[in-house]
């Protein structure tokens, strides 16, 4: 099983980080496959709007440091997208990132992806409800879904970091075990 990791956060030890790598630490058991970008360590810009990949049928023409992904993107099972939040919803670079998968449709707006693979966000918030920017965070849920994708939502909310809530530690290194190649 192939497993992506994007994570926007500029904080290498932040929240949005640790629960990824928690994750990851359950996938890495069942030996998979795993690719981790690191969006903030990465030259990439956003979309040019050429239609070069709704005209030719190719994923993104940019020539930077996602070409790779886009290769990556083809066969993978699961996705992570890790965002802290930002004015109320996912950060810029996620946004400019996400913003470049308008290259996984084609000219009819069909998913060039094949379906079934699953879907994991990772988002983390200083409010302490962990439902108060839920709205905000459903337009990332509903595009992933757009590619017929299960989606599974991770939220940290509040003011202690991430690694000290040993239950959402333990509970994302099980999410991250039980990535299996039969999903």
């Amino acid at each position: 099983m192939k497993i992506i990791a994007v994570k926007s956060s500029p904080r290498k030890n932040g929240n949005t980080n640790a629960i990824i790598e928690r994750i990851l630490e359950g996938a890495e058991e069942n030996e998979h496959h795993i690719l981790r970008y690191d969006l903030e360590n990465m030259n990439f810009k956003g979309c040019s709007a050429c239609r070069a990949c709704k005209e030719n049928g190719s994923f993104c023409v940019i020539k930077d440091d996602l070409t790779h992904y886009w290769e990556e993107l083809i066969s993978a099972d699961v996705l992570i997208w890790g965002s802290p939040n930002y004015m109320g919803t996912i950060n810029g670079t996620l946004k400019t990132f996400i913003d470049r998968h308008y290259c996984t449709k084609d000219k009819s707006m069909k998913s060039k992806l094949q379906p079934g693979r699953k879907a994991i966000m990772v988002l983390s918030q200083g409010h302490s409800d962990s439902s108060y920017y839920l709205d905000n965070y459903r337009f990332l849920e509903k595009y992933l879904k757009t590619h017929e994708m299960d989606v599974d939502m991770v939220i940290h909310s509040g003011h202690t970091h991430a690694s000290q809530d040993k239950e959402l530690m333990d509970k994302t290194y099980q999410m991250g075990k039980a990535l299996s190649d039969n999903e």
